[in-house]
């Protein structure tokens, strides 16, 4: 969707809540005017607002995007409804004090409305909660980490991406460069996201007890390989994750409720890379414990025949596709697009989480740009 089509969606519920402010207000004059009394009249907009408002709840209950938007709009349109706070004011405040008591409630409203969204980005970045980011489909650009060392993460990590990639299957990396690079990201807003060498339960588990909670699995066929991955995150009964009781990830043993937390902070995203993973991709994205679809174009371009040329039209229809079935299942979808017109394209057919580039990839860059500067 286009910025100017997510804009004219995104105005609908702002529009709607302007139209109940409206008639809230009139609702409650044309009560008075019927012969109620003022403290009904003015109450009953403000309890059906307060209802109305309320169906906002049901958002966390659906992946319709229609849907969402539909009750949105209900629910900005009861606020609106509802919002006589001047009238109630001016209804039962003493007269000489009606403009402070106005004033006072002006500057709380003022006040949440900055503080609100302050304290869900603090928690956001404390909490690293790229699930939470991912499930509510905001757009989430990250990086791939592949040079190994806690520098050059740290680096990635002040740079602002969303997410970072650090990478097990093709990068140099094991549990004893992993937990620097998580020390390294440590107060940062980036969310580390660790890509498994391979779907393998042990392998995952190290990978949990070191600390991290974002896992991308490499090469998922079938929806048995993708329970697999969710498995192997869980404890029982859930999944089949050993227990350790003293780890780096529940801080050596010191956080009390850490066993009855930990499978509800676990991401796991299965990356598709193969004609069978296309052909199976309804059956993967259905998967209970699954929360996005990654796509490895490289690796699928290679399976389609074009290896080296994931431009080519049979494999940008194929991630097209995985995208749409992904959507489909209200699941978000991601790739590596280190060309911005790729990643552009991307985000334009629906994908929710790309990573941008690599830091292999930006420091090969500048350093042939910077010798050829000076020696040609």
């Amino acid at each position: 969707m286009s910025i100017l089509k997510v804009g004219l969606v995104a105005s609908i519920p702002a529009l709607c809540g302007f139209a109940g402010g409206v008639l809230g207000g009139v609702f409650s004059d044309y009560l008075i005017k019927r012969g109620l009394s003022l403290t009904p009249a003015r109450k009953l907009p403000i309890v059906l607002g307060m209802l109305l408002a309320s169906t906002i709840i049901l958002c966390n209950y659906t992946n319709n995007t229609t849907l969402v938007v539909m009750l949105m709009a209900l629910a900005f349109f009861g606020k609106g409804f509802g919002a006589l706070g001047w009238p109630v004011i001016s209804d039962t405040a003493p007269k000489e004090i009606v403009g402070l008591c106005g004033g006072v409630f002006n500057v709380f409203g003022n006040v949440a409305s900055i503080v609100t969204p302050l304290v869900i980005g603090y928690l956001v970045s404390e909490l690293h909660s790229f699930n939470a980011a991912l499930a509510a489909k905001q757009v989430q650009i990250g990086c791939w980490s592949a040079l190994s060392n806690p520098i050059s993460t740290e680096v990635l990590g002040l740079a602002g991406f969303d997410w970072l990639v650090l990478d097990g299957e093709h990068a140099p990396n094991d549990i004893s460069t992993f937990i620097p690079q998580l020390m390294a990201l440590k107060g940062s807003a980036s969310a580390p996201v660790v890509r498994v060498p391979t779907n393998e339960p042990v392998i995952i588990k190290r990978l949990l007890d070191i600390g991290f909670y974002n896992f991308l699995i490499p090469f998922v066929e079938t929806k048995e390989e993708a329970e697999q991955a969710v498995a192997s995150t869980r404890y029982p009964p859930e999944g089949i994750r050993g227990v350790s009781v003293s780890h780096r990830a529940n801080m050596f043993g010191t956080v009390a409720d850490y066993f009855a937390q930990s499978n509800k902070n676990i991401t796991i995203l299965v990356q598709i890379e193969s004609q069978q993973g296309v052909d199976n991709v309804d059956a993967i994205a259905a998967t209970e414990g699954v929360d996005g679809i990654f796509v490895g174009p490289s690796d699928l371009a290679a399976a389609l025949g074009h290896l080296g040329n994931a431009s080519h039209p049979d494999v940008q229809k194929a991630i097209q596709h995985i995208f749409n079935r992904a959507s489909a299942h209200g699941k978000p979808s991601g790739i590596l697009a280190p060309v911005e017109a790729d990643a552009r394209r991307y985000l334009e057919w629906g994908a929710t989480f790309v990573a941008v580039g690599s830091d292999l990839g930006v420091f090969r860059s500048a350093t042939q740009k910077l010798a050829d500067t000076f020696k040609k």
